[in-house]
Order: C-alpha cells, then structure tokens, then sequence
C-alpha cells in the first residue's frame, strides 16, 4: 500500500473545503421553494477542532481542482434515528430486539430524491459540477473546475 504524505497544505485546505461545504449544505437544506437564493448565515462549528494547532502556510492555489462529497442527515435527523436505536435496545419498548432491516431503515430514514434533488441544484447553483449520487442517497458528490 502506497502512503500518502500529508502536509500543512493538505491539512489548511481540506479544513477550508470542509468548512465551505458544510455552510453550503445547511445553507441549501435552509432553502425553502419560495427563496429566490440561499440565506447567507454564519455555521457554527465548521471548523475542525484539530486545526486549531495547525501551522497556517497559506491558502491552497486557486487554480486547484477541489472534489467534494456532501453528506446528508437521514430523513427525520439523527436524533430520530437515535431514538430508534434506543427503543430497539430497552426491555419492555414495543420495538424492543425488533432489529430494522436495510430495506426497512431506508423506508423510515432513507434520504428522499426531493432532498437530493434541493442539495443538488444548491450546488449547480453555487458553481459546483454534480458528479454523483452515492448509494441510498447518502451523499452527493461534486467538483469544482476554476478557470486557470
């Protein structure tokens, strides 16, 4: 296995990329069918606690082609799914050892097209390139080409 070596650079730019992504993605679920664009709001908690040690060595180059994977909450959030899990694991819970299959978990959390649909034309919208869909519509993957 090939390793890859991590630097500063590495570490600086997928902290700005995590971070860009998670405001457009609670910016885009934010956008209701009336809106004309997303609200601008600021996102707490964007930034990775493990930057706060890190050497800043600048920005990333602006003519680097970033990829991105957004992941979306199951249908209800997870505390719905939370909930589940702990009625599942009580004695005495009508859904106590009533264990839900793949099938069923996606029936009841499973991400709904209309949302991956939303996410997806957010970020068309944004200037991102959709690439893709992940399984279940856990995620939607997209690129961004700056012009050099």
């Amino acid at each position: 296995m090939r390793r890859r070596r991590i630097t500063a650079k590495t570490i600086t730019a997928g902290a700005v990329l995590a971070a860009a992504l998670a405001a457009v993605l609670v910016a885009a679920l934010a956008v209701s069918p009336a809106t004309a664009g997303p609200s601008e709001k600021t996102v707490p908690n964007t930034k990775p606690l493990w930057t706060a040690r890190a050497t800043h060595l600048g920005g990333a180059s602006a003519s680097a082609p970033v990829s991105a994977r957004v992941y979306l909450a199951p249908r209800g959030g997870l505390a719905a799914v939370k909930e589940a899990a702990v009625a599942m694991a009580t004695p005495g819970s009508a859904s106590y050892h009533q264990f839900l299959t793949p099938a069923q978990y996606q029936a009841q959390f499973g991400t709904t097209d209309a949302t991956v649909h939303a996410v997806s034309s957010y970020l068309t919208s944004a200037g991102l390139e959709v690439t893709g869909v992940g399984a279940s519509n856990r995620y939607v993957t997209g690129r961004h080409r700056p012009r050099c």
